[in-house]
């Protein structure tokens, strides 16, 4: 009771000063056969004995056991409780084959952890024999293991065991199927569910028959009325279609496995039973053979009304009876269609094709609104018989385009997403710049960040704020040619870009920032790493220069750089490649390149200037 007066206090305590670093105590009898760790980062300088340990902020302290070792005691020391001690031993888990136990403490001035550790094959004492006929088909592991042991078929298996912490021992089928049969000392062990509990003792014997005996089974199908019949949809024997069911009757091999699968939107069960015992069906229902076995199956179909369906174009949207992931899709053509709505389930689901969407969905006077829309499947409810359901609907053509630029995004990436408003996520997004193409229909986007260093999100240079305070969700809205940036980790800066461009330029070249937005200023004032590209047209040079220094053209015949500071760009002169051009006779063809140089022939693909009689055109052979 003391203790929790403590935890009281210190919790006032807490709330006005800061947190100091907790130090755990852990008395480890081998620290050769165990490994620690704080979240991930090993804890060094161990020593056999007692160890205090450095928490810092973190709270769980790992300590894993090494391949071949075991923990034989794990036990909490209460020093204040007159040195209470609390095993803890039940508390280890297993992972990849090692043993492991994440200690924690709210008073580590007085409590102390005891390690005790041993190889595994040391405290191994006692003995399991075991029998299996397919050891293929079962799974057998020890109490705190996720090991299975190895076991061969046709011999006695010897199994070394730790009777105090390795038992009860846990079998389980590696298939679908349960297991035959199982006994422990000639004694039947029941499943409890799928897996099977062995309370394993020194010298006992375990039988595992895994194989159901090669033994014909009948089984027969009883349909009580016609619906019963158009009730099923598929029957699987073993993964294998059984069609004939129509008939009536079969033969089968025990441990068979039966899959019916039931068509519940429209029929009701009223009646199922399995050699003569009321059982509850369940879609699918799953049944494993073991003898002899009549099915009697009687249902009933439930009460529906029809309506219409207007669809302009039924290739482009799936509309479903009922909820879309039944899989009853309705069969339509274009313009008016009657369908079929189950009273219990006056709803009809809608699912855009494949590159498509939905433009308008109207019921009667009610109208859904474009974020409606949006979102797979539109659910439309409470219909009512003839109502009229008008779908109009759109193929997807994303010719817009946006940049995203994104810096830090390593401390990021499990966190960030960009998601279009119908919930897809936009992929291939990496550090730097990445154009996306979109439509109206792809707006508002939802950006994603919440990683855990800071982020600081911009449209068009103004930075947004997110869907609601504090939150990691944006919904930015984009247009064409707009810029979407964010930053992980520290602000950016922002610098000033002039643009100093002899007036003879002026219409002879194009110039952007960020890729794709047009720059229609003399400044503009733009985030570091921020890219300007400037674009002669085919038929002009430039002398362009960057605070003073020559700017490299690039392959592209542009003029590009990344913004570090306050800058100016300019172009100092700009002139046509082609002085004059004239023609050696009123008949014969003479070929320019773009840079105004006389050629003999214009290679294919290659833009030229072919000048007869005077007059010059622009070709592309």
């Amino acid at each position: 009771m003391k203790k929790h007066y403590v935890l009281f206090f210190l919790a006032l305590i807490a709330a006005f000063i800061p947190a100091a670093a907790d130090t755990y105590v852990v008395d480890i009898d081998d620290v050769s056969r165990v490994e620690l760790d704080i979240d991930g980062t090993p804890v060094t300088g161990l020593k056999n004995g007692s160890n205090s340990i450095d928490m810092g902020s973190a709270k769980y302290l790992r300590v894993t056991a090494k391949k071949g070792v075991v923990f034989t005691d794990v036990t909490l020391i209460d020093t204040y409780n007159d040195n209470e001690e609390i095993s803890w031993l039940n508390r280890v888990e297993t992972a990849d084959g090692l043993q492991y136990i994440d200690l924690h403490t709210n008073f580590p001035e007085d409590e102390t952890f005891r390690i005790r550790t041993s190889g595994a094959e040391d405290v191994r004492t006692a003995t399991l024999t075991v029998t299996v006929d397919d050891p293929s088909l079962v799974r057998l592991v020890r109490a705190h293991s996720d090991e299975p042991v190895e076991l061969v078929a046709g011999k006695d298996n010897i199994i070394r065991f730790d009777p105090v912490t390795e038992t009860p021992m846990t079998l389980t089928p590696t298939g679908e199927k349960p297991l035959y049969r199982i006994t422990l000392n000639n004694k039947e062990i029941e499943s409890n569910g799928y897996s099977y509990t062995i309370p394993a003792a020194n010298g006992d014997r375990l039988a595992i028959e895994a194989l159901f005996p090669d033994v014909d089974c009948s089984l027969t199908f009883k349909f009580q009325n016609d619906d019963a019949l158009n009730f099923i949809k598929t029957i699987n024997i073993d993964g294998k279609p059984f069609t004939d069911f129509a008939s009536g009757k079969t033969t089968v091999k025990m441990g068979a496995g039966l899959e019916i699968n039931g068509n519940t939107n429209l029929y009701e069960v009223t009646t199922f039973t399995i050699n003569g015992k009321s059982v509850a069906y369940s879609n699918p229902f799953k049944f494993l053979i073991e003898g002899d076995t009549e099915i009697s199956i009687a249902v009933k179909r439930y009460a529906s009304f029809d309506m219409t369906v207007d669809v302009d174009d039924p290739a482009r949207v799936h509309i479903y009876q009922g909820y879309s992931y039944n899989g009853n899709e309705y069969s339509l053509v274009a313009g008016e269609n009657t369908v079929e709505v189950l009273r219990d389930t006056p709803i009809v689901s809608l699912v855009p094709a494949e590159g498509c969407y939905i433009t308008s969905l109207t019921i009667g006077d009610y109208a859904y609104t474009r974020e409606e829309l949006q979102v797979s499947p539109v659910m439309v409810g409470s219909l009512k018989e003839g109502e009229v359901l008008k779908v109009t609907t759109g193929v997807i053509e994303r010719d817009e385009r946006f940049a995203l630029y994104v810096s830090g995004l390593e401390s990021a990436k499990d966190y960030f997403r960009l998601c279009r408003a119908d919930r897809s996520e936009i992929t291939g997004i990496t550090d730097g710049y990445t154009l996306v193409d979109f439509y109206e229909g792809d707006n508002s986007f939802i950006l994603t960040t919440g990683a855990p260093v800071a982020s600081y999100v911009y449209l068009n240079g103004e930075q947004i704020e997110p869907e609601y305070p504090d939150a990691p969700n944006y919904r930015p809205v984009m247009a064409n040619d707009d810029v979407l940036k964010v930053f992980f980790g520290e602000r950016p800066e922002s610098y000033n870009v002039t643009f100093d461009i002899v007036e003879s330029a002026k219409g002879h070249y194009t110039l952007v920032h960020d890729l794709i937005a047009p720059v229609d200023a003399t400044e503009i004032k733009v985030f570091e790493s921020t890219e300007i590209t400037l674009t002669p047209d085919v038929y002009t040079t430039m002398a362009v220069t960057l605070d003073g220094n020559p700017l490299e053209k690039g392959a592209d015949g542009s003029y590009s750089f990344t913004v570090t500071s306050d800058s100016v760009l300019k172009v100092t002169s700009s002139e046509s490649g082609i002085d004059s051009i004239g023609a050696d006779s009123d008949s014969e063809a003479i070929y320019y390149d773009l840079t105004g140089r006389r050629i003999s022939a214009p290679a294919p693909g290659v833009p030229a200037i072919r000048v007869v009689g005077g007059h010059a055109s622009k070709i592309i052979r």
